[in-house]
């Protein structure tokens, strides 16, 4: 009975060695247990995140694929034309006239496709969801390049396995996800060719080069991206010397000239035109979408007034007096959509009328057209999530709050992530600005460009932008937290 109340009262005294013992003892278990519980956390967070990711991709692999829009009218006539011996053409019946209004690489892609799967649509779609997950390679080497923390380009990735955008548009016949993947591997290689010694990055210069010349080759409305990631990639770039700047330039514009030169060649052969981007980009200057520029300023306008518009299978809307106040206005154009819509096309009277509308707005209206109407244009793609509802393999689909939500989060903290690494003098986060810019342009440019579909080329960049806010919105946190300072990501 003594010796164990000795032994108590010896324990209960913290200068002894057997309370240092059973401290250290139990400190240790509790380090275990901690150490137990990450663990344990990280599992069930691998496994819920690799769950979310089978569910959306399983939910794309498995759903139809209507062959809609552009898939339905250009892409898909296209292939079945080239793998038919027909050339590049739209035409699904003799005599088969070439094609100068789209770009080669999609189709070639969708036709390279076809003819190993028996031209089936779903294997389409299971190579696509292949390119969509190589994205995330993309946003792998572009963290890297940001110098994020490693818990933060996991991040990144996650958040690309999560996200549904990106991989619903790969169950569609579109040219987005091939167009996605090839411009974040040119944002990349323009980031190493800054980054890299001034006299051993011309490789990096040439494949940047490359990969813009493919983009423009996949999408010619990715022109605008190309000139601004250049001119941001030549100013970053410092080399010690104008010779060696002249030289990186040269090689770039080389590399894009070269890749360019065969689709060039062939529409110059074709149409005796120098025309190395197509015809697509023609469409701003049609006297009608100039019309529209004065007042369209939302998504929801493009269907019923440009793309249902010539249709005559399809109701005509009016237009809306509360866009077009003008009662004379809306009646002439009215009229010369009838007229387009029944002599089917817009040439002659039907577009001389609606360039005389298009002047008189500009005239009318400066402000509101030629300011006001592009920036709320802007603001209202911006806030459009690039889907509307995505099915899953239980049949439900989830609510517009919940998708508009994920999307404004991710552009928030993109934000976040852009000022946190120019804080940090991380300035090649430019690069990566200027493709976001260069997207987010065509909106402002013109009322075609408030289609959502063109800014999902930017969706791995802000993949990435949003880890980075995310991971410094919590180190502040912690800082205020604890009084020892946090390292930046």
């Amino acid at each position: 009975m003594r010796k164990a109340t000795w032994s108590r009262d010896r324990c209960a005294r913290k200068d002894l060695p057997d309370y240092q013992t059973a401290k250290v003892v139990v400190t240790a278990r509790g380090e275990m247990n901690q150490l137990r519980g990450r663990a344990i956390a990280r599992i069930v967070l691998f496994i819920i995140v690799v769950s979310i990711a089978i569910v959306i991709r399983a939910s794309v692999a498995a759903s139809d694929i209507p062959l809609l829009g552009d898939a339905k009218t250009r892409y898909d006539p296209i292939a079945n034309s080239l793998l038919a011996g027909h050339g590049f053409s739209r035409d699904t019946a003799p005599p088969y006239r070439p094609d100068n209004f789209d770009q080669p690489g999609y189709p070639l892609m969708l036709a390279s496709v076809y003819a190993i799967t028996n031209r089936s649509t779903r294997a389409v779609v299971l190579v696509q969801l292949l390119l969509e997950l190589l994205v995330l390679l993309a946003v792998i080497l572009i963290a890297r390049e940001l110098k994020l923390s490693r818990n933060a380009q996991i991040l990144a990735v996650v958040i690309g396995l999560i996200c549904p955008f990106l991989a619903k548009y790969a169950g569609l016949l579109l040219s987005e996800i091939l167009a996605t993947l090839v411009i974040s591997l040119a944002c990349y290689a323009f980031m190493r060719s800054v980054r890299e010694s001034p006299r051993n990055n011309l490789k990096w210069w040439a494949m940047a080069g490359l990969a813009s010349g493919i983009s423009l080759l996949i999408r010619a409305d990715t022109l605008i991206v190309v000139m601004l990631i250049s001119a941001v990639a030549i100013i970053l770039a410092r080399p010690p010397s104008a010779k060696l700047r002249l030289l990186q330039t040269t090689v770039l514009i080389g590399s894009i000239v070269l890749t360019l030169t065969p689709w060039t060649i062939r529409n110059y052969l074709q149409f005796k035109a120098f025309n190395p981007l197509g015809s697509v980009s023609a469409q701003a200057g049609l006297p009608y979408v100039k019309w529209l520029n004065t007042w369209l300023d939302s998504p929801a306008d493009l269907k019923p007034f440009w793309w249902d518009a010539m249709k005559t299978e399809e109701h005509l809307e009016p237009f809306p007096a509360a866009k077009i106040p003008d009662d004379d206005e809306r009646n002439r154009a009215w009229s010369s959509l009838l007229q387009g819509r029944e002599q089917k096309t817009m040439r002659g009277e039907p577009n001389r009328q609606f360039q005389e509308l298009a002047d008189e707005a500009g005239r009318k209206r400066p402000l509101q057209t030629f300011v006001v109407v592009p920036v709320r244009r802007l603001i209202k793609t911006l806030l459009y999530p690039q889907i509307n509802r995505l099915p899953t393999l239980m049949g439900t689909r989830l609510p517009y709050f919940a998708l508009q939500g994920l999307w404004l989060l991710l552009l928030g903290f993109s934000l976040l992530g852009v000022v946190q690494a120019i804080r940090l003098k991380r300035f090649v986060v430019l690069l990566v600005v200027a493709v976001i810019i260069g997207r987010m342009l065509l909106p402002l440019i013109s009322g075609l460009g408030a289609d959502p579909r063109l800014l999902v080329e930017i969706l791995p960049l802000l993949y990435v932008l949003t880890a980075f806010g995310i991971s410094a919105s919590y180190d502040l946190f912690r800082a205020k937290v604890s009084p020892i300072a946090q390292t930046p990501p």
